[in-house]
């Protein structure tokens, strides 16, 4: 414990560490403190409240009903992905010729949907909201830690990382995914391939950069970057513009926590925060960094891919902002002039800003787009069978019912297939109650397969009642997403 006679030459420090602008918070917490003793055994007649006097907590607005109800079906959406992934397990020990394919979807189940939700639905309850030095995956769990600040706008950045030697890595689409395994698989290089999402503040990060190692995407620097919102600071009232988390991928393999598979970093985050302040000094002689002390405390700990990292707690502040064309010393690699180079990044940039405006505005998230598709296969299959039984007479024999019943139950399908492209269209148009009215009329079809496969022998093991039970409960997963909800706005 520091003793009062050096607190004076233990503010020096810390104010030395600090970049200047957060020089006045320092300052004003020393006046703080050194008019403390000026008032000492002085009544506290400025306190909104008496000494002993019980406070009032502030307590958060209750859930509404729709809230409630939207909860509900998030839970519900876990529970059948965990029974449809048991009953594929279930068929994949009855050593048929499609064994691998019932334990191969089993997998992905389990993997890339049931164990996430179940984490989402978890770590709702217990990871914190707000800033805690740590990104969030986008199931919940505790992602990379956050060891950069940076000072400046997004086209500074820009210029820096690339003048660095560093590539921007690509948006995660269908293409750049596929190019990712590929490159991956045979050992190619793909130097923008994506990076995972993280979330801060949130939303996932801004934009990534990365730097490949000697052509092999399975290894690879990497640091990703948050705009911070309007008026916030850093512990301690220091002013940012930006936060990035740096780490380094040392290989490929399956999460500890989901069994995806995913890249493994090295677990001293530290040489990679330094290996990022050094390229970009190297590059930008311009540029001067601060040092934050004990950011957070030292701890060692597992992200949310179960890699181990450890870290001593301390931050750099890079002033991307003091960033001049006059100043530049482009990596090697680069073989671009200052002037194109520095007009080559800001147009990039202003492009990123673009694409993010009409993603976030416009276009609906990816997983809401993925439950529409899936819910319209399913709605064509509803059609279809549905007109199978209402024109075909010799399904009533084979299912034992007279004509006019089978034809009932088509036209009972096909209207349960219109019923759902009416919902898709509300939801699309961001009507919250259409999105409730999809989820129950998707859940009720799970649950009619659902009883089917414990009422009729065999009947979970067809070709039919897998793809249809499957659609659903992918549709059901995809559409209480919180990227689905966001779009409606439910948070």
């Amino acid at each position: 414990m520091e003793t009062s006679d050096n607190r004076p030459e233990l503010k020096s420090a810390v104010k030395e560490a600090l970049p200047e602008s957060s020089n006045e918070g320092a300052l004003a917490i020393t006046t703080k403190e050194d008019s403390a003793g000026e008032h000492k055994g002085q009544t506290d007649e400025h306190l909104p409240f008496e000494l002993g006097q019980k406070l009032k907590y502030h307590r958060s607005a209750p859930l509404t009903v729709y809230q409630i109800i939207d909860y509900i079906f998030v839970v519900i959406a876990a529970v059948l992905t965990v029974r449809l992934a048991w009953i594929l397990l279930k068929h994949g020990f009855q050593f048929s010729l499609v064994i691998l394919v019932y334990l191969t979807i089993f997998w992905v189940l389990l993997a890339y949907l049931a164990l996430p939700r179940l984490h989402q639905i978890m770590s709702s309850l217990y990871v914190p909201d707000y800033y805690i030095g740590r990104s969030k995956t986008g199931d919940g769990i505790l992602g990379d830690p956050i060891n950069l600040a940076w000072l400046g706008e997004e086209d500074d950045i820009h210029l820096a990382m690339q003048a660095a030697g560093w590539t921007m890595a690509d948006e995660i689409t269908l293409s750049s995914s596929w190019k990712i395994v590929f490159a991956s698989v045979f050992k190619r290089s793909y130097p923008a391939a994506p990076v995972s999402p993280l979330y801060l503040f949130g939303r996932k990060q801004d934009f990534a950069y990365q730097q490949e190692v000697d052509g092999n995407p399975s290894q690879r620097h990497h640091v990703r970057f948050w705009k911070v919102p309007e008026g916030w600071k850093l512990p301690g009232g220091i002013q940012v513009d930006w936060l990035a988390a740096a780490t380094f991928d040392k290989a490929v393999g399956l999460s500890l926590f989901t069994l995806q598979i995913t890249h493994k970093i090295d677990e001293n985050i530290d040489i990679e925060r330094d290996h990022v302040v050094d390229t970009v000094r190297e590059a930008c002689t311009s540029v001067e960094v601060d040092v934050i002390p004990d950011a957070t405390s030292a701890y060692h700990s597992r992200n949310g891919g179960g890699d181990r990292v450890q870290t001593d707690g301390s931050m750099p502040v890079i002033e991307a902002n003091l960033v001049s064309e006059e100043h530049l010393n482009p990596h090697e690699n680069l073989a671009l002039q200052h002037k194109g180079y520095l007009r080559s990044s800001r147009d990039q940039a202003e492009k990123t800003n673009k694409r993010r405006l009409v993603r976030d505005r416009q276009v609906p998230a990816t997983s809401l787009a993925c439950g529409i598709i899936l819910t319209v296969l399913h709605a064509l299959e509803l059609a279809a069978v549905g007109y199978i039984l209402a024109t075909n007479p010799k399904y009533a024999d084979e299912l034992g019912f007279a004509f006019y019943q089978t034809r009932l139950a088509g036209y009972g399908f096909m209207a349960l297939a219109l019923l759902l492209a009416v919902l898709i269209v509300g939801t699309l148009f961001h009507q919250k109650w259409m999105r409730l009215g999809l989820l129950l009329v998707l859940t009720a079809t799970v649950f009619v397969r659902m009883m089917e496969s414990l009422g009729i022998e065999g009947a979970s093991g067809t070709p039919l009642w897998i793809t249809s039970t499957t659609l659903s409960v992918l549709a059901i997963l995809a559409i209480t997403s919180p990227a689905a909800r966001r779009w409606v706005k439910v948070e």
